[in-house]
């Protein structure tokens, strides 16, 4: 390290020489280069929190939301089958649907036609009692067994008649179904409440030409409901 050295001049007027001190300028250099570590060092510790903060926010802020499994075109019938659940992160002023929401989106129909891997929004879903030109609702009253059992909206069903068609020996005719295979959509499904043996009431909807065929069965407990794929 370098020193410094001064002459003075003694009380008898002798020279003498003042004890060398060490130069303060290399110190300075050190404590400025501590000083700017030490700051880094804050700067990182922060940054690297607000990082992590922003990532936490981030993953917080996912919904589970709705989305399609298939393509569907505008005018289907949603079916559980139709749907699955997904995280996804949405901006604000994105409309979705979210996946607690999913029985109630089930018999709806959708307005306008859907890619597969959509996310279902409120705008895309139509009206739940939306019928179109040549269709019918109709209300079965129906007893246990006459329906299969987890019956849900949107589940499509063949119409069977179980009217027994005597003959003259007294035999019973086999059912068939109403109109030479009569299918429907399953709109809504709900608890009997004038009844209490477990009935059900099933709203159906399916072509104009059959529903005063299968409202009058109905009215007769002469109804069966068979679980078929959709397009049967």
């Amino acid at each position: 390290m370098a020193t410094t050295s001064r002459t003075m001049s003694s009380t008898n007027g002798t020279a003498r020489e003042r004890a060398p001190r060490p130069a303060t300028s290399g110190a300075r250099v050190v404590r400025r280069r501590r000083a700017r570590w030490i700051v880094a060092g804050v700067l990182l510790v922060v940054g690297s929190a607000l990082l992590f903060a922003i990532i936490f926010v981030r993953a917080g802020s996912q919904t589970r939301v709705l989305v399609l499994t298939r393509a569907v075109d505008a005018g289907h019938v949603l079916a559980s089958s139709d749907l699955r659940a997904a995280n996804v992160t949405t901006g604000s002023g994105v409309a979705t649907v979210l996946a607690s929401s999913k029985a109630s989106v089930v018999g709806r129909t959708v307005a306008v036609p859907l890619a597969d891997g959509s996310l279902l929004t409120p705008n895309a879903l139509g009206s739940s009692r939306a019928l179109r030109a040549g269709e019918a609702m109709v209300g079965l009253a129906l007893k246990p067994g006459t329906f299969p059992s987890g019956l849900v909206p949107g589940d499509h069903v063949r119409v069977v008649d179980t009217s027994s068609a005597s003959s003259t020996t007294g035999a019973a005719a086999a059912p068939r179904s109403v109109s030479g295979g009569t299918t429907g959509v399953v709109m809504a499904i709900g608890a009997n409440t004038s009844a209490a043996d477990g009935s059900a009431v099933v709203s159906l909807r399916l072509q104009d030409g059959t529903a005063d065929g299968v409202a009058q069965l109905a009215s007769a407990d002469h109804v069966s409901l068979v679980l078929v794929p959709a397009g049967s």
